[in-house]
């Protein structure tokens, strides 16, 4: 239910009909990035996991760089309804600090990606699910080399002038790294990226 203007996914309007769409935005973009990370000449020096969630744990792929697997694992994701990010990120957590986890001498990035508020399945939004999201971030931050945090509001939410689209940005730009001195006791926006379009989600 989406209409392309062009030959390459960049010019889809992905965001017209709903979560289904934004899914697969979210799909293509994660594996390009997949592409990159994992092609043949450096996929020796990266690895990739990946979390699912809606207002609980949903599927995870542990660490691999085994291309195939990260795809096929992209591929079958779903969309729910329903956000609590606690449940996705506390999972995130368990899977960096286990012996496969993140290894010494690496880059460590985090990439938090969603298209709603905090509400945990009730439908209104839920401040403690954000502080106690905040909090798993801040942990991820203060380790040792220091996660590099990576956050993306998908779809018109977050841009519209609305209480919802007020709530995701302040959370998101809480969560994603950068100088919190910049941005009135929040993180700043180096890190914090907003994707109304299919386009900008790729160009990210």
């Amino acid at each position: 239910c989406y209409t392309c203007s062009g030959a390459t996914s960049s010019t889809c309007n992905y965001y017209s009909c709903r979560s289904s769409s934004r899914l697969t935005a979210l799909k293509n973009a994660a594996n390009s990035l997949n592409n990159i990370l994992l092609d043949t000449a450096v996929k020796d020096n990266n690895r990739i996991a990946a979390v699912t969630w809606n207002d609980q744990f949903r599927s995870k792929l542990d660490f691999t760089n085994n291309k195939t697997l990260v795809s096929n694992f992209l591929s079958n994701i779903s969309a729910r309804y329903s956000t609590n990010s606690t449940t996705g990120l506390t999972q995130a957590q368990s899977m960096a600090t286990a012996a496969t986890g993140f290894q010494a001498g690496h880059v460590h990035a985090l990439v938090l990606l969603t298209d709603g508020e905090n509400n945990g399945g009730g439908g209104a939004h839920d401040q403690s699910i954000d502080d106690a999201s905040v909090a798993i971030c801040n942990t991820f931050k203060t380790m040792d080399p220091a996660t590099i945090i990576f956050t993306i509001g998908l779809g018109d939410a977050v841009t519209k002038n609305t209480i919802e689209g007020i709530n995701i940005d302040k959370f998101l730009r809480k969560c994603a790294s950068g100088d919190s001195a910049q941005n009135g006791g929040e993180s700043g926006t180096q890190y914090y990226f907003i994707a109304p379009s299919a386009g900008e989600l790729n160009n990210i």
